[in-house]
């Protein structure tokens, strides 16, 4: 880790902010006392660095630069599970024409589901990227067979004559979005909370 990250997480935990405070405090004072503002600031900014520096001779700083990185990492995870939250249940709305797509896709969303649950129960908020990565792939392969359902829709409407690769794009788009559901299915089966 770069000195400048682990100055940054000191900072903002608790032990790094009662020092940031107690220095700036001590300036106050100083300054009040009648020594010069820049005076009072040169010994705030001593007494932060000489603090920072026992603490973390004493091993409290890093310690408390641990725990920081640890509850931000978590509060990320956390974000990230409440969007596949929200990505679960939009999937859930999705109206497939395929009665195949139509239950694997069901069952992609009662694994995500399930494994979700579990996720959010967790206090640290672990969560496996992979299986994330799969509802944001399912995603992006039921918008094409979407989109390519209804270049095929278009055509019919109009009448004009069917043109082999609408139809061919049509198959490979669903062939696709099964292999996507599945792999998603299976991620999250896989994936450990």
């Amino acid at each position: 880790m770069k000195l400048s990250e682990l100055l940054k997480h000191f900072v903002v935990s608790p032990r790094g902010a009662a020092s940031l405070g107690f220095a700036v405090l001590a300036g106050v004072i100083l300054t009040i006392a009648g020594l010069p503002l820049t005076g009072a600031i040169l010994a705030a900014i001593a007494l932060f660095v000489i603090i920072t520096a026992v603490s973390f001779l004493k091993g409290g700083a890093a310690k408390a630069v641990v725990d920081e990185r640890d509850r931000q990492t978590a509060e990320k995870n956390k974000a990230r599970l409440d969007e596949a939250v929200l990505s679960c249940k939009k999937l859930k709305n999705i109206r497939l024409p395929d009665e195949e797509l139509k239950k694997t896709l069901a069952l992609l969303c009662y694994e995500s589901d399930t494994y979700l649950a579990k996720a959010l129960k967790d206090p640290d908020c672990h969560y496996d990227p992979r299986a994330l990565a799969e509802l944001d792939t399912a995603f992006a392969a039921i918008d094409s067979y979407l989109h390519s359902q209804n270049q095929s829709a278009v055509a019919d409407m109009y009448n004009t004559p069917p043109q082999q690769t609408v139809s061919t794009e049509s198959d490979t788009v669903r062939a696709t979005l099964l292999e996507s559901l599945n792999n998603g299915v299976k991620a999250f089966r896989e994936a450990e909370v």
